[in-house]
């Protein structure tokens, strides 16, 4: 028998997104649906997946193992946001308004506004106040489902400022129950001081089929988006993607495109127990049931993090 610390009991619908990944053509739509689903981990990695008769016939809880029911709701991988760029401060609702007005972005840069904005902000920024910010707005994708978060600097736009950024993200991981991919991106923009100077600028930094994923593009300057579900929702309705496409974009192949399927991304034996459940109907409801958001319960590796749509203190 194997033994178990956490049991997830019998969802109506349990999507194991599990296959090679990355997925593409027809299997990008094989979602791995077991109705009646059980899920078990052991020490934050899943031991079991399967149904109900095969989880008693092969596992044993431990003492104290704990154990959620999923009788009423739809399990399914934490989403994987694969492309954000987390670490900045500032606020550019101003420039928003204007964008909606038909300013152009050279109109707005001519203003002074645009991603130098940003930059201003972010290099004002202290690291305890980038550290602060990136918090709650973890906080917040985590409430969506969102259990591993790719997250880009380039806000900074010099050695200093750009190293604060990546010791945000390193900070980050010892304060937060969602994973950190963090890349460098320092030349998301020619910083003020170069505007002249583009080549020397350049020379400055690192001279160093497709698979599709969903991500929210998280940033203060055309999407400040951090929940996946509403992502999964635009790939149906803006892509024209089947639900499991979706679904697939925002777990393993998103996971593929950060390096990080060997862990997260699908519900398998050896991975993390990363895994959301929504009280919704059916999976299609994901894409179909707009303007709300149904994860309930989270579970990252292995330890409930979301209870009942609010953020608790892993147990």
């Amino acid at each position: 028998m194997t033994s178990a610390d956490c049991v997830v009991a019998g969802c109506r619908e349990l999507l194991t997104c599990a296959g090679p990944l990355p997925k593409r053509g027809r299997t990008l739509r094989q979602v791995g649906l077991v109705e009646n689903g059980w899920v078990a981990s052991s020490k934050g990695d899943i031991v079991f997946v399967g149904t109900e008769d095969e989880f008693l016939a092969q596992v044993s809880p431990e003492p104290g193992t704990v154990t959620i029911d999923g009788r009423s709701m739809v399990a399914l991988p934490g989403f994987v946001d694969a492309h954000t760029h987390l670490p900045f401060a500032g606020d550019r609702t101003r420039e928003f308004g204007l964008r909606i007005q038909g300013l152009t972005y050279r109109q707005l840069a001519e203003r002074g506004l645009g991603i130098q904005t940003t930059v201003k902000a972010t290099r004002a920024a202290s690291l305890d106040d980038l550290l602060a910010l990136c918090l709650r707005r973890l906080d917040r994708m985590l409430l969506t489902g969102t259990t591993t978060v790719e997250a880009k600097s380039g806000y900074g736009l010099n050695l200093e400022d750009e190293v604060k950024q990546l010791e945000v993200l390193r900070d980050l991981a010892a304060l937060h129950p969602v994973d950190i991919v963090p890349t460098f991106m320092g030349a998301h923009d020619v910083p003020p001081e170069y505007r002249d100077r583009r080549e020397e600028y350049v020379r400055l930094l690192i001279d160093a089929g497709a698979v599709v994923a969903l991500a929210t593009d998280f940033n203060p300057g055309s999407s400040n988006l951090s929940a996946m579900p509403f992502v999964l929702q635009l790939g149906v309705f803006t892509l024209g993607m089947t639900v499991e496409e979706a679904i697939n974009a925002c777990t393993g192949n998103a996971a593929f495109a950060v390096g990080r399927h060997g862990s997260v991304g699908s519900l398998e034996v050896g991975k993390k127990m990363d895994l959301v459940l929504c009280d919704i109907p059916g999976y299609v409801s994901l894409a179909y049931e707009l303007g709300r958001n149904p994860v309930r319960v989270v579970l990252k590796n292995g330890r409930v993090v979301v209870q009942d749509g609010r953020r608790v203190a892993a147990r």
